[in-house]
């Protein structure tokens, strides 16, 4: 029932919802029910209409990440939608619009639904101010959780904490004016969870989209375009930086194998990040203190 709202919008009758209602997935298995996740996300025109469904029949409950939600405040200056769970519902009919139809959109559309599983536990009000600090770090058990659950291949699962730990990038990035240095380590972060800078950014943009702000209703995302004109300037936005300082630059200065070894690639490779210089004689004169041989 939820695939067929999802799909096209229907309205379910409210005897078929009271049936519903007494469904245990628990007794499904975890491959089964990632199936149905799948589709719903994937064919759905409106996957919140699905969501919803869940909710009002009390579904959700076999789903405690997204359950918890529901009544989160959020702060209205940012939400004016609502809650949690009311932002999330938007996100995820956000995101739908931007899928492609190619391989990145089954971690866009789990990305999307598990954003924002921080909140919950790092949700308070403070000064009468609300404020989620470290929800995107916090999400990142969370979402694993939901996902290993079902028993979700180990790359989805990557893929879809590295979106929610850094759904918020673009656009602090954009507000901080992040140096270079910031975009490659991000970079390599992304690439070390199998993403690139465009998907990111859409999914940083649905997130900004589902929402009630101005500019979000103007269907505007500035901090976006910036982040991604930023990532291509430095060519860095579908791979991390090349490594200019190999293991076999150090083997030739007659170093070996050991922990000093990575110890000293990693410092070459900080200092590329922070200079962007290329040139690995003069990235291990800076580091080892000795001139270009």
């Amino acid at each position: 029932m939820a695939q067929f709202a999802a799909r096209f919008e229907m309205r379910a009758d409210p005897d078929l919802l009271r049936l519903c209602a007494s469904l245990d997935l628990a007794e499904l298995s975890g491959e089964r029910v990632l199936g149905e996740w799948r589709k719903l996300l994937l064919k759905g025109v409106r996957p919140s209409l699905g969501t919803e469904i869940l909710r009002t029949t009390g579904l959700l409950r076999f789903f405690p990440e997204l359950a918890a939600l529901a009544g989160v405040p959020q702060d209205p200056d940012w939400h004016p939608e609502g809650d949690c769970w009311v932002h999330n519902q938007l996100v995820l009919d956000e995101a739908a619009r931007l899928c492609d139809g190619g391989a990145d959109d089954e971690a866009l559309m789990f990305g999307a639904l598990l954003h924002d599983v921080g909140k919950p536990v790092t949700t308070a009000t403070t000064d009468g101010r609300v404020r989620s600090p470290g929800h995107d770090v916090r999400g990142v058990a969370i979402a694993a959780a939901f996902l290993e659950r079902m028993r979700a291949p180990g790359d989805l699962v990557l893929r879809v904490g590295g979106l929610v730990e850094h759904h918020l990038a673009p656009a602090l990035f954009a507000k901080n004016a992040a140096s270079a240095k910031g975009y490659r380590r991000l970079a390599r972060k992304l690439a070390a969870a199998k993403l690139t800078a465009e998907l990111l950014e859409r999914a940083a943009r649905a997130d900004h989209f589902g929402r009630t702000t101005e500019d979000a209703l103007l269907r505007e995302f500035p901090a976006g375009d910036e982040f991604l004109a930023r990532m291509r300037e430095l060519s860095i936005d579908r791979s991390p930086p090349r490594d200019a300082v190999l293991g076999r630059h150090l083997i030739a200065r007659g170093m070996r194998p050991g922990r000093e070894f990575g110890e000293i690639l990693e410092r070459c490779r900080e200092l590329q990040d922070e200079t962007g210089w290329t040139d690995p004689e003069q990235i291990l004169a800076q580091v080892l203190g000795a001139k270009p041989g």
